[in-house]
């Protein structure tokens, strides 16, 4: 069976979607059943090509991208088509576009979106442990909406290792690095860890590189849009990460970690859930996520606690959930 994968991409949106759809499709090819298109709403960077996958269309304007898709939807002969769009999206191109493609019998999954076209779509699958469903319909028509901890669409490309305490630290503040740590953020994390530590940075395609002191206290190893992010987050003894996917990258390893929001108001019970059932550190913002950074580097205990209930959270792999739920679909 064809399928096209959608994804909004770009330097304001970020890589989110992008990633989640990337691991999906991965998952899809190598189970043999599926045939995987992809298709990117936003921009055309190079960069993030080069996963070994093929764009099979690109464009950066809702109106263009859905007449491109509705043209490859009908020559390809695409029977399921699985959308991560970001908010911006939403709009009278998508309605319409939405309207057409059920018109066709063609199945439509929406990924961590378009909650409010429930009555368009098949299904709403949401990689998030806490949704409110007063949020959603139940009406006759009104699609399914599922979310919770076996949810997440990740690759996982290593083996789950043992946790051992240690000074490496790997940063990430996302692929566009919206809230400018970069800037300052090296400076901070220079001055309030131990000087034996390393801090592994990862900049992002879309980011600017980051600050480092011109005479460091600690050991400072630059990465540069790394193909082998699973291995980064393996080989480190602590990740201190923005809150999105390469949060639950990093957790579904083991990896004891610290997280902020790039939106407090948007992801804050997320975060308290999280918190309380002691996956990860959640801060409320940069600041104190380093403060609880140091805390975890001189708790061991802690650091053990969190990296075992983080793996407990994480076992089930979302992608083969997810596969189990396209087949549910097609064969309702």
């Amino acid at each position: 069976m064809n399928i096209l994968l959608a994804s909004s991409r770009s330097k304001t949106i970020g890589l989110g979607h992008f990633s989640r759809m990337l691991a999906l499709h991965n998952s899809l090819a190598k189970s043999g059943d599926f045939h995987p298109y992809f298709s990117v709403l936003g921009d055309h960077v190079l960069a993030v090509n080069s996963n070994n996958i093929d764009i099979d269309l690109c464009a950066e304007l809702s109106l263009d991208y859905f007449q491109l898709v509705s043209d490859f939807v009908e020559v390809n002969h695409v029977k399921l088509l699985i959308m991560d769009f970001h908010k911006s999206t939403e709009g009278p191109e998508l309605l319409e576009f939405l309207k057409w493609a059920r018109a066709k019998g063609i199945v439509l999954v929406a990924v961590d979106s378009l909650i409010d076209y429930q009555e368009h779509l098949d299904h709403i699958w949401l990689p998030s442990v806490h949704f409110d469903l007063s949020k959603v319909s139940n009406k006759k028509g009104f699609c399914d909406v599922s979310f919770g901890w076996d949810h997440f669409l990740l690759a996982r490309s290593e083996a789950i290792p043992n946790w051992q305490a240690g000074v490496s630290v790997l940063v990430m503040t996302g692929g566009a690095d919206v809230l400018g740590l970069a800037s300052w953020l090296p400076e901070l994390l220079d001055t309030k860890l131990v000087s034996s530590s390393t801090v592994n940075w990862v900049k992002g395609p879309y980011s600017n590189s980051p600050y480092i002191p011109i005479s460091p206290k600690l050991n400072w190893k630059l990465h540069d849009n790394p193909k082998d992010i699973d291995k980064l987050i393996c080989e480190s003894n602590y990740v201190l990460t923005l809150f999105g996917v390469s949060f639950f990258e990093s957790i579904q390893y083991g990896v004891p970690t610290v997280t902020f929001p790039l939106d407090q108001y948007e992801t804050g019970l997320e975060l308290d859930l999280i918190q309380r059932e002691k996956v990860a550190l959640a801060a409320n913002n940069i600041e104190e996520a380093v403060n609880c950074l140091v805390q975890l580097m001189g708790d061991d205990i802690l650091a053990k606690n969190l990296s075992e209930t983080s793996k407990s959270k994480m076992r089930i792999n979302g992608c083969d959930l997810f596969l189990s739920k396209i087949n549910q679909l097609i064969n309702q």
